[in-house]
Formats: structure tokens, C-alpha cells, sequence
């Protein structure tokens, strides 16, 4: 089988100082029309869609691990359909919870950077694996919270992986 993603760019997203918080994006071109399906298993089954998110922004290569979980306990079938309005609330809720309030600067960051990412076609959740997916060191990302979105915009053939979480 040819591969259904490529990966693009990536970016970072940090939060106010003193949070540890941060939204990564991973983008991803749809090389071409796929179900569903096939594009969150081809996510799964990307080198860049292993990273444990517990050093710098990089591809970390041939390991296993993806954030707090074991790659081998997420397929396709893990993921969740969800709205626009309740990804947004979500990530929205969790960037508001450290007991800092956001400031202005990190808040026209989700705005420009982030949201509108939501409002892709197919938008999907990976819910909460913790503790039977997680790895040995895996409580060390996302104590306060680990969420991951797929947005897909197959018309514009991208697929952006948002993964919101602190370390």
C-alpha cells in the first residue's frame, strides 16, 4: 500500500510561562482521496506521528510511544468523532486550567493558530487511554490532561494532527 500521508510542517504553540503547556501541530498532506479510515490508520503508522512529546519538536524515529501511550494500543477504531464547538471547548477549558488565566498574546495564538484548524470537515478524538494504554514514563506527559484532534480537509487535502498537552 502507497502511503496516504506526507508529512508537511509542524509547529509548535506555547502557552503562558510557568504552565509547561503546549499545542503541537503536525500537518499532513493527503496524498490522495482516502477514507477516513485509511488516514487515521496511515496517521498511526507515521514516523512523525511517533513522538512521545516529552523533548523538543523533532521526528524521534523508530520508537514506539505517542505522548503518554504505547502506539500499539491506537488504531483507527480509537478515534472519536467530535464537533467544532466541543473540540473548541475542550482546548479552550484545558488552556484555562493551570490556575493562570491566558494572556491576551497566547489567546490570539489559539485564535489564529489553532481554532480554526476545528472547523475542518472530519474532525476526531483520540479519548483518554490512561492506564491501559499507557507506557512506563507515560504519567510524565500530560498530568493536567492529554488531547489529541485529527482535523481532515480532504478537499484541500490536509490532514492536521493537534495535540494539546504540558510536560
Amino acid at each position: 500500500m502507497d502511503s496516504a500521508l506526507t508529512f508537511d510542517t509542524g509547529r509548535l504553540v506555547l502557552l503562558d510561562r510557568g504552565t509547561y503547556r503546549w499545542v503541537s501541530l503536525k500537518r499532513f498532506r493527503i496524498d490522495s482521496a482516502r477514507p477516513v479510515s485509511e488516514l487515521l490508520s496511515a496517521l498511526v503508522a507515521h514516523p512523525s506521528y511517533r513522538d512521545h512529546f516529552a523533548s523538543a519538536f523533532e521526528t524521534q524515529g523508530i520508537h514506539t510511544l505517542h505522548g503518554p501511550y504505547r502506539v500499539e494500543c491506537i488504531t483507527a477504531d480509537t478515534f472519536r468523532s467530535i464537533n467544532s464547538s466541543s473540540a473548541r471547548t475542550l482546548l479552550q477549558d484545558w488552556a484555562g486550567n493551570a490556575g493562570v488565566p491566558v494572556s491576551r498574546e497566547v489567546q490570539a495564538e489559539l485564535d489564529t493558530q489553532v481554532f480554526p484548524l476545528l472547523e475542518a470537515p472530519e474532525l476526531f478524538q483520540l479519548p483518554d487511554l490512561r492506564p491501559d494504554a499507557q507506557h512506563d514514563w507515560g504519567w510524565v506527559v500530560g498530568v493536567d490532561g492529554f488531547h489529541e484532534l485529527v482535523a481532515i480537509d480532504q478537499a484541500d487535502r490536509v490532514l492536521t494532527l493537534i495535540v494539546a498537552a504540558d510536560d
